[in-house]
């Protein structure tokens, strides 16, 4: 059976010859694995979409806009914005774990994965693909403390959170008061509480941080909503 099966179909991009070599390697030691091609930059990876149609792009973030001025982030923004490869799921490689990659990494709410590049185990890269064939998101473990701290979600009491859910589920605080029997003043002061550990202002703000807290837990059962992508 597993004969009949396509193989998933991977694409790497790295600026790194020797990565990617070693990357393809590794990977083509799973029986369910092809790597149909490589490239070092984006202007190679955009002219070799033309002829191939991944399933997965591992794709390094840090890639430095040198020749042509596409760095790793300017391309995943344009493989998640069009829709010629909106059947493509991207998994990004870092190997910087600031907090401002990250951050710009969760802002991209559209990528399917996120690896860190110097991981010791040799079958995440392996595990990240399978999971994000499934649509799920992938999120490697150095990295999900680092998001969460990010998120500040985590830092929210039980109340916060609840509370949380019901704005971003469109409530007022009005409607927040008699759903949770609490007073109207107290609504308002949890709001204060959530946007300021949050460093947020605006509903918007607020509601984006929480799915992409979702997005990022969706194997969580934090009592939160099980939000998936639509797909």
């Amino acid at each position: 059976y597993m004969n009949e099966q396509k193989k998933i179909q991977v694409f790497i991009v790295d600026d790194q010859p020797d990565f990617t070599e070693g990357s393809k390697a590794l990977l083509e030691q799973y029986k369910d694995i092809e790597v149909i091609g490589t490239a070092l930059n984006g202007t190679e990876l955009f002219k070799q979409l033309v002829k191939v149609q991944p399933d997965v792009i591992l794709l390094d973030i840090e890639m430095p806009s040198t020749n042509d001025g596409m760095d790793g982030f300017q391309i995943a923004e344009i493989l998640k914005s069009k829709s010629e490869y909106e059947g493509i799921r991207v998994i990004i490689m870092s190997v910087n774990v600031r907090s401002s990659t990250i951050r710009r990494m969760i802002d991209m709410i559209g990528v399917e994965g996120f690896l860190n590049k110097n991981t010791s185990n040799k079958d995440e890269v392996y595990l990240a693909i399978q999971d994000v064939m499934d649509w799920d998101c992938y999120i490697s473990p150095e990295l999900k403390g680092r998001t969460n701290e990010i998120l500040g979600i985590e830092t929210l009491t039980k109340r916060e959170k609840e509370i949380t859910k019901l704005i971003v589920e469109g409530h007022t605080s009005k409607e927040i008061e008699v759903m949770l029997f609490i007073s109207f003043k107290t609504v308002t002061n949890h709001r204060q509480h959530i946007n300021d550990k949050l460093g947020v202002n605006s509903v918007s703000k607020l509601t984006r941080r929480y799915y992409q807290y979702l997005y990022l837990h969706e194997d969580s059962d934090d009592s939160l909503p099980n939000f998936k992508k639509d797909l």
